[in-house]
């Protein structure tokens, strides 16, 4: 068709609405890619009865899905299905105020138990069977090697690395180097990620060198406000626990800014877990429950660069149909 053919049947002024309106949606596709994730659900409230939280802080999701959360005023933990209907309580009289919790191949669980300065271990239907590593002052997250090795956060400024036999192998970190430790984590290759409470990110190598900091202090995007724990998805990005700004911030495997989750829903989050599926699961402490977000990608959002073209398209169309006028 004719450029003087459409200029007839479509005006020059409507072709310029049309542009507007595909750059418009340029942008809202561009918007909602850089927001890419969905409230899915949560569960639990204030109290001590089953099913209920005092201040809980660390979660893990078992092979599974079975999640486990860390009551740590209640002094126990608490198992849920992965729709979260109550299971069991684990470790009354054993446990005192619990502030770590990590599943290992079996399902079996360790516990951080913070006022009795150890970590213990149980089976997957709460029993007890031994402790894992003892003498650990004032333990906090936990991390398990692809070797079996467990890492404990401990002290403030250490991660501390036992063998199965729960011998000492390695400490990583320590004074001058991380400011408060809280959440820790490992990839794939064995580095390892800190929370650090001193508004950072620090990433350690295998054999214990410092190589990166991710992140800064602030309440802006990429900027942190005590951070308390850190995973890390299947590609690599980097989730946060911001725990001052009542968000999760996300950043790619770079260290780059991704993206804020949770705004207005979090208060004071906590814990991060994800399952099988990509789903993000955290301890939002301050409301005392469990929040479930999905974060992974949307299959069906188009690619912004396609809109963009279609936008350019359309808008010089419109001018060519004005300069015949």
């Amino acid at each position: 068709m004719k450029l003087s053919s459409l200029s007839s049947r479509f005006p020059a002024r409507a072709f310029a609405r049309m542009a507007l309106m595909a750059v418009v949606l340029t942008f809202s596709v561009l918007s909602a890619r850089g927001q890419t994730y969905t409230f899915k659900q949560s569960f639990g409230s204030a109290g001590s009865g089953n099913g209920q939280f005092n201040t809980p802080s660390f979660i893990t999701l078992d092979s599974t899905g079975t999640i486990v959360v860390d009551d740590f005023l209640n002094s126990r933990l608490q198992k849920f299905t992965h729709d979260g209907t109550f299971i069991q309580t684990i470790g009354v009289g054993q446990l005192s105020r619990p502030l770590g919790v990590i599943t290992d191949s079996s399902n079996n669980i360790y516990a951080s138990n913070y006022d009795a300065s150890r970590v213990d271990l149980f089976t997957s239907t709460g029993t007890f069977i031994r402790t894992a590593a003892a003498s650990v002052p004032l333990p906090y997250g936990l991390a398990l090697g692809a070797t079996g090795n467990l890492y404990v956060a401990n002290n403030h400024t250490f991660v501390s690395v036992f063998d199965g036999s729960g011998s000492l192998v390695q400490t990583i970190g320590g004074a001058g180097q991380i400011t408060d430790i809280s959440g820790i984590t490992l990839d794939g290759s064995g580095n390892l990620y800190v929370a650090d409470y001193g508004n950072r990110v620090e990433e350690f190598d295998n054999s214990g060198a410092f190589v990166r900091t991710i992140g800064g202090s602030g309440s802006g995007d990429g900027q942190l406000t005590h951070p308390v724990d850190i995973r890390l998805d299947s590609s690599g990005n980097v989730y946060v626990s911001d725990f001052s700004n009542d968000r999760i911030v996300e950043f790619d495997s770079t260290g780059a800014y991704v993206q804020n989750i949770g705004v207005g829903i979090l208060h004071t989050p906590y814990g991060l877990s994800f399952d099988s599926a990509g789903n993000l699961f955290t301890v939002d402490r301050g409301n005392n429950r469990v929040v479930e977000f999905d974060v992974t990608p949307s299959a069906e959002t188009p690619e912004p660069s396609a809109f963009a073209i279609v936008g350019i398209g359309v808008a010089l169309l419109a001018l060519r149909l004005k300069k015949r006028k």
